[in-house]
């Protein structure tokens, strides 16, 4: 059976702890979203600072109808919930990104020098073809953003930044930390990666190079 998707389907996200050798940690599952609307793509990374995992998802927007569904106004939302090592939930989900129409399918990343967090995802807010027209009419962008504590409260740093303004449709985003993030993605028969140094930088600096492949 195929994965539904949209207002046509009602998918949770759950988790379970692991061994290394493949154990299964207690007996019940962790349930991180189950929301009355779709919940799909999770992505989880562990913070050993803090002693918890993160995890992201696309989720369905609470006021989306099939019109405005249509209209592609209401769509897919970025999400994250903080859990701890035990598989206890921390706090709140977090909406990472709640922009008109669609975010799907995010993807996280880790820094330990910065004990700070980079979640990148395909973004749609930009559709070509919509009226009132939306600048900078593109096909499909590649957004990101950056999360860090406050104490012990984990908050977005900043706002969603556009990683792509390609015309192609961008597949793949791949964020990878060293002494800083580096974003990988395809944009139609091109490979492209940015650069971005950190969340105050990352709206208004961004080094690109390309290459084919």
């Amino acid at each position: 059976m195929g994965l539904g998707y949209g207002l046509d389907n009602n998918g949770d996200i759950y988790g379970r702890l692991v061994q290394p050798d493949g154990t299964a940690v207690g007996s019940a599952d962790i349930a991180i979203s189950t929301a009355a609307q779709d919940a799909q793509w999770p992505f989880v990374v562990f913070n050993p600072q803090m002693q918890e995992y993160l995890v992201a998802w696309q989720e369905v927007d609470p006021l989306a109808t099939r019109a405005n569904w249509n209209q592609f106004t209401y769509c897919y939302n970025i999400r994250a919930q903080r859990i701890d090592a035990d598989g206890e939930l921390r706090g709140e989900p977090i909406l990472v990104s709640g922009a008109i129409d669609c975010q799907w399918v995010p993807i996280i990343s880790y820094d330990s020098a910065t004990n700070q967090y980079l979640i990148i995802w395909h973004d749609h807010r930009y559709r070509q073809g919509m009226t009132p027209p939306r600048v900078p009419e593109t096909s499909k962008e590649i957004f990101g953003q950056w999360l860090s504590y406050n104490g012990q409260t984990l908050e977005l740093s900043g706002d969603n930044f556009v990683v792509t303004t390609s015309t192609a449709p961008p597949h793949g985003p791949a964020p990878r930390y060293q002494q800083y993030a580096t974003i990988v993605y395809h944009a139609g028969s091109t490979t492209c990666s940015g650069v971005t140094t950190g969340p105050a930088a990352a709206s208004t600096r961004r080094s690109t190079s390309i290459s084919s492949g």
